[in-house]
């Protein structure tokens, strides 16, 4: 079948014209016998245009070859919708040769044109094309050829100013009105107010104040009516009136004449404010003469009275008025002020400001009135300074401009400056900046430098300082200013908490003496001492056990015994498993300065006693109590002291694993009170510095340690090698010290360790004389500190202002020596009767700053009881 095309159907219409129909081809197959085809000519572009179409169904038909042969039939097929644009084609039983030519005749008609146009066909071209289902619902809506109803936008309410002449106009639009079809075309009508108005954009006549509610409708073309015309848009308009502005030139007032020239120079002062706008222009007038534009202005008048006029525009055009009335005073004879010559003043006090004198008794009244004086400091804001030809005032560091305001009786004034130039105070050289500062006087420098400014600044400000802050601001001061370098670097050390740092060196020397003497009696346990033993009642040189003598006597007399054998009393309560003893020490030692702590003398004495019991007899436990005291004075003499009183409690045991080798070992738990006293001394600028501060805390110290060893016998020679380890973990309260006027310290919380090894060798010979035994021995021991590092403790001025929120003074104690020698030698004798001595000379070497040296002298009686 060879189809060609014929042309387009286009339907143009309106509503003041019929549509005009134009011819096209068309994709659509030829029908079998009783199927027929729908199809739907707008869905196939046979028809243009977004109004509603009716296919005229008294003019439809199939032409075949341009003949109707009444095989195949053309029907409308009609939709739910106002249009019709489906056809339906049936084969009523017709062959057709592919040769043939099938066209559809039709012709048009809108909804608002009734008269159809001419006769047109559409040339089918056999090839296959849109169809519609009749079934589905949709499409056989979409045969209706439906109208899209318009949407009114009348636009958003508002309100209206009403400005100029009474009433306002009101324009409106309607231009975001809408129609999805988009070729249709759309009428406006608006109603409201009383009127109708048709157009996209209308503008009403001028309305008076008020509320105006105006209803837009917008129609299409499409003839359909039952959706040609939207749904009613509505805005709301409101007009008000405005409102006038609100004007104030100010109090009316007198001005004085200053310069005995005519008129005077006059500053005027205005405001205005619109409630419903904005000022836009400020107008001063005098006499309708314009005197200048602004809310201050400055304009010379007349002697005399001026009414003067403020005019205020708002950005709606409106006026509003107020006047103010200037009395200018005529010329006169005017008094003289003379504040004085101006000048320098130099700081006195090192405090911000100083006292001036100021002196305005050089003014005078040529009119020989009596006059009255008044000074102010020309500053934002100005301050009034004071009353009377002269004037005592602290004026603030830099330069001041200071005003002389002489009046007379008559009420006539003058003024005068004059400028006072005040000296600030020469500034704090940084006492960090001192040269070969060691760490802990750096350090308290430092805090110095910060805790002197804020107590200045205090001074100078408006808080008020405490009694305690007053006194450490005048140490500042002294220490600052009129100051050498040399004294700053001794005040420095006199200052800072170094001495305290002995409490370390007193707790360790406690701690060890309870370790040396529990481990004494461990070795005469292993020696085989049983019962009641007062050996080790001693005297301690620079640390170190000398026995003083022995007391058994005493107790058995206290005990109610009398002489016994040499064997113990089985039974008895001090028979072979249980033991009693008791020792006593005295030591003294002294150690040289150093960078982190100062030179001292030191003496200390102590009681221990314990019970202990016999397991086996290879192991022993027991434990002991102790009680000591010591005491350190600082060099040179009167520097300060620091005293200790100690109680302890241990627990300890020995035990022989195999053979000659043995494990010792112990602990101990002490508690200490510290009663400081801290002389402070040295020269300032004001001169010699003297305080005393002191204070008490406590402390509380836990300790152990083990060691191992062997004993060699060789005939009468007998060599003891040993191990062992001591630890110490000790911690003193912080505390607050009183009575150094300012200069008192808050020590913090102090924590440190000592963790020691000792390898020992020990050898004692054994001499068989007619009298007795004698017994030389020789003892060298290496000593290791593993703990090592600087302990340090924090400190801070108690008057501090702001010692809670800054780090403390960090105050820096010696770095322990890492090891060290203990050289002893000395001999033991074993007599009749039970009773037993020893002398010994012991040497500690390789300390750094410590020198110590004893000799220790003990007696020892064994019996049973």
């Amino acid at each position: 079948m060879v189809l060609t095309a014929i042309g387009a159907l286009v339907a143009h219409y309106a509503s003041a014209a019929p549509p005009i129909v134009d011819a096209s081809a068309i994709d659509v197959r030829v029908p079998d016998f009783d199927s027929p085809v729908i199809v739907n000519l707008r869905q196939l572009d046979a028809i243009s245009g977004s109004a509603p179409v009716i296919v005229d169904p008294q003019t439809i038909s199939v032409l075949v070859n341009g003949q109707q042969t009444g095989i195949l039939q053309a029907t409308v097929f009609s939709g739910p919708g106002p249009g019709a644009v489906c056809v339906q084609i049936a084969n009523l039983d017709y062959s057709l040769d592919p040769e043939d030519t099938i066209e559809l005749a039709l012709s048009l008609r809108s909804l608002s044109t009734p008269q159809p146009t001419p006769l047109t066909t559409l040339r089918l071209t056999g090839a296959p094309g849109l169809e519609v289902n009749p079934d589905d619902p949709a499409q056989a809506a979409a045969c209706g050829d439906p109208n899209t109803r318009p949407v009114a936008n009348a636009g958003q309410d508002r309100t209206i100013v009403d400005i100029g002449d009474p009433g306002e106009p009101i324009t409106l639009d309607g231009s975001g009105s809408s129609d999805a079809d988009p070729d249709t075309i759309l009428t406006y009508v608006w109603t409201g107010a009383g009127m109708q108005l048709r157009g996209p954009t209308v503008t009403t006549p001028p309305l008076s104040p008020g509320v105006y509610t105006f209803s837009l409708t917008v129609t299409d073309d499409s003839g359909d009516p039952q959706t040609n015309t939207s749904e009613p848009a509505s805005v709301t308009i409101t007009i008000v009136a405005s409102e006038a502005p609100v004007v104030n030139a100010g109090e009316d007032r007198t001005v004085a004449d200053t310069d005995g020239e005519p008129g005077e120079l006059v500053t005027l002062s205005g405001s205005a404010t619109d409630s419903d706008g904005t000022i836009e222009l400020l107008q001063w007038f005098a006499d309708d003469t314009l005197l200048g534009t602004g809310a201050t202005i400055e304009t010379r008048l007349p002697d005399g009275v001026t009414v003067v006029e403020l005019v205020a525009t708002d950005d709606s055009g409106q006026t509003a008025t107020d006047t103010v009335t200037i009395t200018v005073t005529p010329p006169a004879q005017l008094p003289i002020a003379n504040a004085g010559a101006d000048v320098t003043v130099a700081d006195t006090d090192r405090e911000a400001g100083e006292i001036v004198t100021l002196d305005g008794s050089a003014s005078s009244s040529p009119a020989g009135l009596a006059l009255t004086y008044e000074w102010s400091l020309q500053a934002e804001p100005i301050v009034s300074l004071g009353t009377g030809a002269t004037l005592e005032v602290r004026l603030p560091d830099g330069v001041n401009t200071v005003m002389l305001r002489v009046e007379d009786s008559d009420g006539n004034f003058a003024t005068d400056t004059v400028v006072v130039t005040v000296a600030a105070p020469a500034a704090r050289a940084a006492l960090a900046d001192l040269p070969n500062l060691t760490p802990n006087k750096l350090r308290m420098a430092r805090a110095l430098d910060r805790m002197c400014v804020a107590l200045e600044e205090m001074q100078n400000g408006e808080t008020p300082l405490t009694p305690e802050q007053q006194a450490l601001h005048e140490r500042c001061n002294g220490l600052y200013f009129d100051n050498s370098p040399e004294n700053q670097s001794q005040a420095l050390e006199q200052l800072g908490a170094d001495d305290f740092a002995a409490a370390r060196t007193q707790t360790l020397l406690f701690s060890n003496t309870l370790h040396a003497g529990v481990m004494d009696r461990l070795v005469a346990l292993r020696g085989g001492a049983r019962g009641l033993s007062l050996a080790g009642l001693n005297i301690v040189i620079d640390g170190r056990l000398v026995p003083l003598a022995q007391m058994q006597e005493m107790v058995k007399g206290l005990l109610g015994g009398g002489a016994s054998s040499d064997a113990d009393e089985a039974g008895s309560l001090f028979g072979d498993k249980l033991g009693i003893w008791a020792r006593g020490n005295y030591s003294i030692g002294k150690k040289d300065r150093s960078a982190a702590s100062p030179a001292f003398e030191a003496d200390q004495w102590s009681l221990m006693g314990g019970i202990d019991y016999r397991l086996s007899e290879r192991s022993v436990i027991g434990g002991s109590f102790a009680y000591g005291q010591s005491g350190i004075d600082f060099n040179p003499s009167g520097e300060g002291s620091l005293d200790t009183t100690s109680w302890a409690a241990s627990l300890y045991g020995s035990v022989y694993a195999a053979r000659s080798f043995y494990f010792d070992a112990i602990v101990n738990f002490a508690t200490s009170d510290y009663d400081a006293r801290r002389n402070i001394t040295y020269v300032d600028g004001t001169g010699l510095v003297v305080a005393d501060a002191q204070g008490t805390t406590d402390g509380l110290t836990l300790s152990g340690g083990i060691s191992a060893g062997y004993d060699f016998l060789l005939g009468g020679l007998t060599i003891s090698p040993s191990l062992g380890f001591f630890y110490i973990d000790a911690t003193i309260d912080g505390f607050t010290e009183s009575g150094a006027a300012g200069l008192d310290l808050i020590y913090d919380e102090q924590k440190f360790s000592s963790l020691t090894g000792n390898l020992g060798l020990r050898t004692t010979y054994a001499l068989n004389t007619s009298w007795g035994v004698l017994l030389p021995h020789v003892r060298i021991d290496y000593v290791r500190e593993f703990e090592d590092d600087v302990d340090v403790f924090g400190v801070r001025f108690a008057a501090d202002p702001n010692a809670n929120s800054t780090p403390p003074i960090l105050v820096e104690t010696d770095n322990p020596d890492r090891s060290y020698w203990r050289l002893a030698a000395g001999f033991s004798a074993q007599l009749a009767h039970g009773l037993s001595g020893y002398v010994e000379y012991q040497r500690l070497e390789s300390f750094e700053y410590v020198s110590f040296e004893d000799v220790s002298i003990g007696l020892r009686l064994q019996r049973s009881f």
